[in-house]
């Protein structure tokens, strides 16, 4: 399992579940808290990045199925797991929204 440890939210990306599992493989599954998904991801440059919905869908209260979550809080050390995760979805043909200011800060 990837240490994600001291990581924390970089920024919020807009993408289909769909397209998530595409690109990163299935994600964990929670069924209490404030999470439903989340995918933990180790880039060759050594960058790790977390993608989850927070408080977005059904362990939350919100009514919905959580294949239907669309907006997506990405964590890491640094900015750069953003880029990563928008990188990653572009070699896969899909276009994400980067849609936090904090995720544009260095690039």
């Amino acid at each position: 399992m990837i240490d994600i440890m001291d990581t924390s939210k970089q920024g919020t990306i807009e993408a289909t579940c769909d397209q998530l599992v595409t690109a990163f493989g299935e994600p964990t599954e929670y069924k209490t808290g404030k999470v439903d998904f989340e995918w933990r991801i180790r880039f060759p440059s050594g960058t790790i990045a977390t993608i989850y919905n927070y408080k977005t869908g059904p362990a939350y209260g919100v009514s919905m199925d959580p294949k239907q979550i669309t907006h997506w809080s990405v964590g890491g050390h640094s900015a750069d797991a953003v880029k990563a995760v928008q990188e990653e979805l572009a070699a896969f043909g899909f276009e994400c929204v980067i849609d936090d200011a904090l995720a544009m800060v260095g690039t």
